[in-house]
């Protein structure tokens, strides 16, 4: 009674979940929401006041389609940066749907980091043009390395990736390592504008004070995916996109900035083209190749519930990992 399995970051890592893997397993989601077998509630997230941009939230689900519950909690914490650890980090535990008792027990900053790029290369997957040879990268830590490298892997039409940072060693150190794997030019930009107006995919993967981005820098026909759980472009320019997407849009408008633009008046309900729920189902948003597209997220449990299973179960066929004993 009470066994489960646990499973260090590096277990996670070995069990080789790729992209491929995840945008299949993200689809399967997505699919099974429009039939009504997923519960995805609603995230809890708690700040710490006393701890500058500190969070914590709670994300459970329920996949009905696979007979497993879960839940993910996760840290976002930026003092830990500067300790040398990671910004996000976390864990998920999975339920026997039986009986109600832990299953596994696993390190979710490998899920969290790789399921946040997924999540934006799928979006693109189905809102980019027919062509997109250059990729924009605003924001190359951890989720802005995971972005380019899924893409590269998703995407083999990319030629080129403009990188910027504020911190240029972070854009150096990204642009070396796409150089050095091979097949991509990979350019540093000293501005964010400069590396915004090349890309025909752009990803903006920051922690902004304020915002800062223009729809003036986006080029014709580019699809931009923002991650930020903070504003992140010009109020008034969420209106001028061609279309605006969402992962999930009663989760998002949930969201501290993105509440503050809806009441506001800079973004309502009806603006919104689509969900990724729909576009996997097959709703067609971009009409041409012309149209600049915005996707925002925020992420969902059922995602992060779905690839904690998927890694649970390639870690049992390859015997990775520890049987605990909870009582």
């Amino acid at each position: 009674m009470g066994k489960f399995l646990f499973l260090s970051f590096t277990d996670v890592v070995e069990t080789g979940v790729g992209i491929a893997d995840l945008i299949e397993t993200l689809e399967e989601v997505f699919r099974a929401s429009k039939r009504g077998e997923v519960v995805s509630s609603k995230k809890i997230s708690t700040r710490l006041a006393d701890r500058e941009d500190a969070f914590l939230n709670s994300m459970p689900a329920y996949l009905q389609y696979k007979g497993v519950a879960g839940i993910k909690w996760v840290a976002g914490f930026p003092e830990a940066v500067r300790l040398g650890q990671p910004y996000i980090t976390g864990s998920v535990i999975l339920n026997d749907c039986n009986t109600g008792q832990p299953s596994a027990f696993m390190d979710a900053t490998w899920i969290t980091r790789e399921r946040t790029a997924a999540i934006s290369v799928l979006g693109v997957k189905y809102l980019k043009k027919a062509e997109c040879p250059n990729l924009s990268i605003i924001g190359c830590g951890e989720l802005g390395r995971a972005h380019v490298f899924s893409s590269l892997s998703f995407f083999p039409e990319i030629k080129t990736v403009y990188c910027y940072d504020i911190f240029p060693a972070s854009a150096e150190k990204l642009a070396a390592d796409v150089t050095e794997a091979g097949g991509v030019e990979a350019i540093v930009c000293p501005d964010h504008r400069e590396a915004m107006r090349m890309g025909d995919i752009i990803y903006t993967c920051t922690t902004p004070k304020e915002p800062f981005l223009s729809y003036n820098d986006v080029k014709e026909g580019a699809t931009a995916v923002s991650i930020e759980g903070k504003q992140v472009w010009l109020s008034e320019d969420y209106a001028r996109f061609d279309k605006l997407c969402v992962d999930e849009w009663d989760g998002i408008k949930e969201g501290a900035h993105m509440k503050n633009l809806v009441s506001g008046g800079f973004v309502s309900d009806r603006q919104i083209s689509a969900g990724l729920e729909e576009i996997v189902n097959g709703k067609a948003v971009r009409s041409d190749d012309k149209e600049r597209i915005l996707m925002a997220t925020r992420g969902m449990g059922a995602e992060d519930v779905a690839i904690a299973h998927l890694i649970y179960e390639k870690a049992r066929k390859l015997g990775l990992g520890a049987e605990l004993t909870l009582f």
